[in-house]
């Protein structure tokens, strides 16, 4: 048998529908992986958005702790911290060598203290050379009382350098005089 090898056909063959069952596979696949990837973004994205208001949160605190923080630095380095440390001092200083007698102390306030003068407020404090420096607050009617009281300080033998800071009118009651005192105590048992 002979083959024949002239075309006889008006239109050349192309087989189109491999090419157009690939193409259209592809089609399909990256429709299938756009719609996978959209929905895993979606899902994800939502967690995302959650862990990212997350942070937020966390970075607002941490910035509201440092503020925190650094304010607490400043507070303990300023010059409030001395005088903590200057009253844990004399509070050790009582403790340790127990020669601070609060009694003995009021028991000396109270000789020196003049009928018309009332103490408000009294405070000891130890400074760094040793000495047990008070000071005291108080009210007198008359006048006088106030001078009277500083005259006692100055006579008795366990104060020293009493110094009036001030002194006012009552506000309230203008018989009344408000004043406030520095002196030194001199503890029968001596200075720490």
């Amino acid at each position: 048998m002979r083959r024949i090898t002239a075309n006889v056909a008006s239109e050349p063959f192309l087989n189109r529908k491999v090419p157009l069952a690939v193409a259209g596979s592809l089609a399909g696949l990256a429709l299938l992986a756009t719609a996978l990837n959209l929905t895993i973004f979606l899902v994800r994205g939502g967690q995302y958005r959650a862990h990212r208001a997350t942070l937020r949160g966390q970075q607002e605190k941490l910035q509201t702790l440092n503020r925190r923080l650094s304010d607490q630095k400043k507070l303990l380095e300023g010059p409030e911290v001395e005088r903590y440390a200057s009253e844990a001092g004399f509070i050790r200083w009582v403790l340790d060598g127990k020669r601070f007698s609060w009694t003995v102390f009021l028991d000396e306030v109270e000789k020196v203290k003049p009928y018309g003068v009332m103490v408000t407020d009294l405070s000891p404090r130890l400074d760094p050379e040793g000495r047990v420096l008070v000071s005291l607050r108080g009210v007198a009617n008359p006048r006088d009382e106030v001078l009277k009281f500083e005259n006692n300080l100055f006579a008795s033998h366990c104060f020293r350098g009493a110094e009036l800071t001030s002194e006012n009118k009552d506000s309230t009651n203008a018989a009344w005089t408000r004043f406030d005192l520095t002196f030194e105590y001199l503890p029968p048992g001596g200075a720490p």
